[in-house]
């Protein structure tokens, strides 16, 4: 499939550079700078996956109002690999149709209520 629209700036980016699937479509050097502020391995994957909960959280559109009527994605990034991590978990999770453990059901329904969850 082409992600290319072919006029109006398209609203789909490839996850992927090549068919492979080996060379992730993120700027140069972030997954490194990420790895590095994290001190843990950060994937492709991973960023596409902080991102898609990033941009499905209520207040990523409110906050952001003004900004996003300039064509363009901006994505801000947390310096807190907690909350990268956490993002990106429950992405994950919703992508791949996984089972969530948590201890914070209740924020986790309101922002992704199709995420199965468990929790004490």
């Amino acid at each position: 499939m082409d992600h290319h629209r072919g006029s109006f700036g398209g609203r789909t980016f490839p996850l992927w550079l090549d068919s492979e699937g080996s060379r992730p479509n993120v700027l140069p050097g972030l997954l490194e700078a990420l790895a590095s502020r994290f001190a843990i391995a950060i994937t492709g994957v991973d960023v596409f996956a902080y991102i898609a909960a990033l941009t499905a959280h209520p207040e990523y559109v409110e906050r952001f109002h003004d900004d996003l009527l300039t064509p363009g994605l901006r994505i801000p990034l947390t310096a807190s690999h907690e909350l990268f991590a956490q993002g990106a978990q429950v992405a994950h999770a919703e992508i791949d149709n996984l089972t969530l453990l948590t201890r914070d059901a209740a924020r986790y329904r309101t922002y992704f209520p199709e995420v199965e969850l468990i929790s004490p």
